[in-house]
């Protein structure tokens, strides 16, 4: 299933919102433990952010939601050796 590309609009309110802050996108990258140069290519629009780091980094800028959480109470699966009573 393909996530959905990000809007160009929310894009520019996050860049917007670096620039009225003052806040380098190096340091925001740094302090969230991301590539610099992968912050910018999800800023920049050159990235779709579909998995990896640049989803990571677009779900910690609000560009995306986070996945949802699996199931707590979801049975474990069973284990190799309980597979072959």
């Amino acid at each position: 299933m393909d996530s959905p590309n990000i809007d160009s609009v929310e894009l520019e309110q996050v860049r917007k919102d670096f620039f009225d802050r003052g806040l380098e996108v190096t340091v925001w990258a740094r302090a969230h433990g991301f590539h610099a140069a992968s912050v910018y290519r999800v800023l920049n629009g050159q990235s779709r952010a579909r998995r990896g780091a640049s989803h990571h980094i677009a779900v910690a800028l609000g560009l995306k939601s986070p996945p949802p959480e699996p199931a707590s109470n979801a049975s474990p699966s069973p284990t190799r050796k309980e597979e072959s009573r």
